[in-house]
């Protein structure tokens, strides 16, 4: 930790806050959400269980169903309301045209100055020709008119019955919402993906490292989301299922073991997490010099918490194994598992590979300077 603290700046230290802070806010939202299912499910005198579940659905759903739920509060507020929650609405579905006219004009503007930089947007636009929207990239405006009918489902969520064919005894209206809106995600990372793929061919090494430093921004972003907002609630989940199948008292012990397989199910996500912090003081690093000290030692201390995180989250998983086995006459929820992250040991090999290399390159070009 004394190392990684050296190694991380003022710009660093700052994403860090942003994490911590971030990392609170989704604990406070957990606990929120799963004090308002409690108390939902208290009123319909039954056990708790479906009310966390339709909340667990509804984040799933984020922030489509949130919106969805401001817009129909103020619609319902009053006439004033009414006309205030049309224009939100009409303003946030239109975000996506937006940035894509935003784009054609700066296109527009700069041909001479921007020629580069003309083609580069040209071709991340076409993404819409690899996602099946065409060859002048219509993406985003075609993103913009699914935007409009999913955020009116999510205002009025009945018409997500006649749109599926099904109905309030087969499923739930946030069960199908969240599927909606997870459709919508996964639309919109493909074309960011294939975005960044087509722009990163034509960057300059400097334009590169940046966008790659963007990228683990919002990869640690989405880790952050995972640990602190996901993983409380599978714990819940989880405890709710072994108190369902049990007429007493779980017991300390099971509640333990629940815990530590969490932690097991969500260690992976907190070591990437890290990881993405120390990519991002490498990637600084190679901005000021490819091959400076500074990149060095960054490349090196990547790759050696790589091994070391590899071996604790083999070992905790060693070690959850075995308390399973010591206390299996108290625990209502026993499981084994062996886990072999090959993902993530290729990932460990490669940047194990690329801080010896980088260490190899510093050395010949200083071999190369000294002959000159």
């Amino acid at each position: 930790m004394r190392k990684l603290s050296e190694r991380m700046d003022r710009g660093t230290v700052r994403l860090v806050c942003v994490y911590v802070v971030e990392a609170v806010i989704c604990l406070f939202a957990v606990v929120m959400t799963l004090g308002a299912g409690v108390g939902s499910a208290a009123d319909e005198g039954s056990m708790t269980g479906t009310g966390s579940m339709v909340d667990t659905w509804s984040l799933m759903a984020f922030p489509y169903a949130q919106i969805g739920a401001v817009l129909r509060y103020l619609s319902l507020s009053g006439g004033f309301g009414n006309v205030l929650a049309w224009i939100l609405y009409i303003m946030i579905s239109l975000i996506p045209a937006g940035i894509w006219l935003m784009q054609g004009c700066r296109k527009l503007m700069g041909k001479t100055e921007e020629k580069a930089a003309g083609c580069t947007v040209e071709k991340a636009d076409g993404l819409g020709k690899a996602a099946g929207f065409g060859k002048k990239g219509w993406f985003l405006p075609v993103f913009s008119l699914l935007l409009f009918v999913l955020l009116y489902l999510a205002v009025n969520p009945a018409f997500l019955f006649r749109l599926t064919g099904t109905s309030a005894a087969q499923t739930a209206s946030s069960i199908l919402l969240a599927s909606c809106a997870l459709l919508m995600d996964s639309l919109l990372v493909l074309y960011l993906v294939v975005r960044l793929l087509q722009s990163w061919k034509t960057m300059e090494h400097r334009s590169l490292m940046r966008n790659l430093r963007y990228f683990f921004y919002l990869f640690g972003f989405v880790m952050v989301l995972l640990i602190f907002g996901k993983g409380p609630m599978d714990f819940m989940s989880a405890l709710q299922n072994v108190q369902a199948g049990n007429t007493g008292d779980v017991g300390g012990a099971t509640c333990f073991l629940l815990i530590l397989k969490t932690l097991a199910a969500y260690l992976p996500e907190a070591v990437q997490l890290i990881l993405s912090v120390l990519a991002v003081c490498l990637l600084k690093a190679m901005e000021e010099d490819v091959y400076g000290e500074k990149t060095v030692h960054s490349a090196a201390l990547l790759a050696r918490f790589c091994s070391i995180s590899l071996a604790a989250v083999l070992g905790f998983q060693v070690c959850l194994n075995g308390l399973n086995l010591l206390f299996l006459s108290e625990s209502r929820d026993s499981s084994f598992a062996v886990g072999i992250p090959l993902g993530y040991i290729g990932f460990s090999l490669i940047l194990i590979l690329f801080a010896g290399n980088l260490s190899s390159g510093r050395k010949l070009k200083q071999d190369y300077d000294l002959f000159i």
